[in-house]
């Protein structure tokens, strides 16, 4: 079975983007405590295709929790020279919306 569960704060706002095959998708960041890490935080890359990335766009922002199940996938990528390595790719297939931080009153009139 190829399943993940993590949890974490979305580190940047998401933005949509859409594939040379029209495919929509976005690439997105959570951060998960970690106290094994450096600074106490891990930072995971995640891919979302489809309307849960239409989803995420629209009602997600910077600092929200979240929390997501997919999988592993692995991504064949070609280096200058011509060798292949593949790489892992963490793929959301569901999204599970947290609490959204609260915008300081200096965020607003930015905005």
């Amino acid at each position: 079975m190829n399943q993940l569960i993590l949890t974490g704060r979305l580190v940047r706002s998401i933005n949509l983007r859409t594939s040379d095959s029209g495919t929509v998708y976005a690439r997105f960041d959570l951060a998960e405590k970690n106290h094994r890490a450096k600074d106490g935080v891990e930072y995971h890359e995640f891919t979302v295709f489809g309307a849960e990335a239409a989803r995420m766009a629209e009602y997600t922002r910077k600092g929200q929790w979240l929390s997501i199940q997919g999988r592993v996938s692995n991504r064949k990528v070609t280096l200058e020279g011509g060798a292949s390595i593949h790489v892992p790719q963490l793929i959301a297939t569901h999204v599970e919306y947290g609490p959204r931080p609260k915008r300081s009153t200096q965020a607003t009139e930015e905005e």
